[in-house]
């Protein structure tokens, strides 16, 4: 398997986490943007906050389980799960020593696996068994069986390859189309003009937007102008951020700032004041 990239994070000299990224098989690679792996000792366990990015993934954890808003609402969550479409952000805190196998899906590409409305899982963490039943079972049970390598990863893609030889998808040309136009010019989305252009209704687009994606497409054309504001200041200049999101298609300060605090729920001086080791290392 290809790896495209390979990071470590370290605090006071002590191992907090190992991440890596790599691609599917040719016949997934349609629908899946990548693989990934992230394994921690345990030793620090630092709490992490998840923003909203566009994409939906599939979570396979062998460590100890994770707490979801654990200052607010706390719920233990479950190891083998699907999580949609997020429109805010939330924490992670891990309890113990982790081990993850993530599948991040394109925007589009979870739905085909699934088998329902992919609405039915925004702001959720939906188990794999609620989905699958007993063939979930039988995935997570060989998973757990199996030493940590490859072969955890070739019995996924063999699970997700029976899936998508069961499932009923077709390729949505409106919903690929606008998906990409979103991606190539984030600033200037005009869903009457995409429909007036491919004759459909403003409405029927919706409504396959969040049959397939999850989201309607407004909300998402603000998810990645702001994700992608985030990957210009990757360890960038953090006085540059006003002129990247107008850059990036924000109107004005206001404007960055207002979707800023409903994708964080901070400001961007109390973001980046802190460590957010996922959010702002893996795009």
């Amino acid at each position: 398997m290809l790896w495209q990239r390979w990071k470590s994070y370290t605090q006071r000299s002590t191992l907090v986490f190992r991440y890596k990224e790599f691609n599917p098989c040719p016949q997934l690679t349609p629908f899946v943007k990548c693989y990934w792996m992230l394994e921690s000792n345990g030793e620090v366990l630092i709490t992490d906050k998840i923003l909203p990015d566009g994409c939906i993934e599939m979570i396979f954890h062998f460590g100890e389980q994770f707490v979801k808003n654990k200052n607010n609402a706390p719920e233990r969550v479950d190891r083998f799960f699907v999580n949609g479409q997020n429109t805010i952000p939330f924490t992670l805190s891990p309890t113990g020593v982790s081990y993850l196998i993530g599948i991040r899906f394109f925007p589009y590409g979870a739905w085909p696996f699934v088998h329902v409305p992919m609405d039915e899982l925004t702001n959720k963490f939906v188990s794999l068994e609620d989905l699958y039943g007993d063939n979930a079972n039988q995935l997570t049970e060989q998973l757990i069986n199996e030493p940590p390598g490859d072969r955890r990863i070739q019995l996924i893609e063999q699970f997700l390859l029976t899936e998508l030889a069961k499932s009923k998808w077709t390729v949505d040309p409106v919903v690929n189309k606008l998906v990409s136009w979103v991606y190539s010019d984030k600033s200037k989305l005009n869903l009457h003009r995409f429909a007036k252009e491919i004759k459909y209704s403003e409405r029927q687009i919706r409504r396959k937007f969040m049959d397939t994606i999850g989201i309607n497409p407004s909300l998402f054309i603000r998810v990645v102008r702001f994700r992608e504001v985030l990957r210009q200041l990757n360890n960038g200049d953090e006085s540059e951020l006003l002129g990247v999101a107008l850059d990036s298609g924000y109107h004005d300060q206001s404007h960055f700032i207002r979707d800023f605090k409903n994708f964080t729920g901070q400001t961007p001086t109390e973001y980046f004041r802190e460590t957010h080791i996922m959010a702002r290392n893996f795009f």
